[in-house]
């Protein structure tokens, strides 16, 4: 058997490690305890480089043999401006997005999202709900009310995030065990798709300037539909400010298995299908999607 070094979740909530259809499972805290480190290797270095070479090293069960190591699978490129470890998230590279049309989708399909604006000086970043629009890899659109409490953080720092996750599905520790694994002893873990935008943002007080963005939010919404034109609203256009963000990095990550061979990722699969809860349906075809089923 050739091991396997796998971090099951981002949280590694795993005590032990343990032997699971072929894989080493091996829990992030269990090696820095036996190992004395005081923490796992930068995020900026090959999860499967050097630096964990050495900790297997000097870490590994008793019928491992030392001198085995972990070696990498095949995964998904890291494509479309998201980085394997971007500073902000966790994203391992079978999660990586593989292409900026793959997050532009995902975006696009969602139209809504969570706003932080951390300011300076601040304990806490303000963070607004709010709807947007994708114009381009390049550029979002959006209004908030005036009265919101997100204008004053932007002017002290113009730097903000727009957080975007979805197609989520629990997938509960059962349907990670195939054969004759123990479905008590599986993983239990989340499927889920996520995207940060960090972006700059210009505010836009002019009335034609938020009449263009609330057509440019109409036209994904209602398409041609018989609303009137921003314009007609006068003095009510007051009553919002308008919000262009300059998108300078991207964090696109899609946890769906990837780290999985076939075989177990194929039972997810049709646990997702036969299930059929809210989120189930557009986890699998993330899932096919992004690693096809042979």
């Amino acid at each position: 058997m050739r091991p396997l070094l796998v971090f099951d979740g981002d949280d590694a909530s795993e005590v032990t490690a343990r032997e699971r259809g072929g894989e080493l499972v091996l829990d992030a805290a269990a090696v820095l305890a036996a190992t004395g480190r005081a923490s796992m290797p930068s995020r900026g270095q090959d999860p499967f480089g050097a630096d964990f070479a050495e900790l297997w090293e000097e870490w590994s069960p008793p019928d491992v043999p030392a001198t085995s190591r972990p070696a990498p699978p095949d995964r998904p490129g890291t494509a479309g401006g998201a980085r394997p470890y971007a500073d902000g998230v966790l994203i391992h590279p079978w999660d990586a997005g593989s292409s900026e049309d793959e997050w532009m989708d995902f975006i696009r399909r969602q139209q809504f999202g969570q706003l932080i604006a951390g300011g300076r000086g601040r304990d806490i970043p303000v963070i607004v709900p709010t709807q947007f629009s994708l114009v381009s890899a390049a550029e979002v659109v959006l209004h908030l009310a005036r009265p919101n409490p997100i204008w004053a953080a932007i002017e002290e720092n113009p730097a903000v995030v727009l957080s975007v996750a979805g197609d989520w599905a629990y997938v509960p520790a059962a349907w990670k065990a195939v054969g004759d694994e123990d479905p008590r002893m599986g993983i239990p873990t989340t499927y889920y798709a996520g995207v940060q935008l960090v972006a700059d943002a210009t505010v836009l007080d002019g009335a034609e300037d938020k009449a263009a963005i609330l057509r440019t939010q109409l036209g994904d919404n209602e398409p041609g539909s018989d609303v009137a034109d921003p314009v007609e609203h006068g003095r009510r256009l007051n009553t919002i400010r308008g919000l262009r963000l300059s998108v300078r990095e991207v964090r696109a990550k899609f946890k769906y298995g990837g780290n999985a061979d076939d075989e177990h990722r194929a039972k997810v699969a049709g646990e997702l299908e036969h299930r059929g809860a809210p989120g189930d349906a557009a986890a699998l075809a993330q899932l096919r999607q992004r690693t096809p089923l042979t």
